[in-house]
């Protein structure tokens, strides 16, 4: 058996084919599809609603200005899955992937 959670739950909005491990995790999918977003960001010009408080939560760090995810090339980001695509881009010296452009495929970072 492996470590992976059986998905026993289908969301069943159409064109969705996204399954889940527990009850409480579809019924929070399923918001998604839905209208109602009742976290509202509270910055003034920001139409951006959400279905869960940790979304908003998580997105109010773009106005506050708090990068808690930095990159070794010296940027900043305020989610973590946006330093990752970041990295995965090829672009620094903090990447994880070969750098684009490299004439070595297994050079990954600039000499200091």
């Amino acid at each position: 058996m492996t470590n992976q959670a059986v998905k026993r739950f289908k969301c069943l909005i159409e064109g969705c084919e996204r399954h889940f491990p527990r009850k409480s995790a579809i019924h929070s999918h399923i918001q998604t599809h839905l209208e109602d977003k009742p976290y509202l960001c509270p910055t003034e010009d920001c139409n951006a609603a959400f279905v869960r408080q940790h979304d908003l939560r998580r997105h109010m760090r773009i106005h506050s200005g708090t990068k808690p995810f930095p990159c070794p090339c010296g940027k900043g980001f305020a989610r973590g899955d946006a330093l990752h695509r970041h990295r995965q881009r090829g672009i620094c010296s903090g990447s994880i992937v070969p750098r684009r452009g490299s004439p070595d495929p297994g050079h990954r970072f600039e000499p200091y």
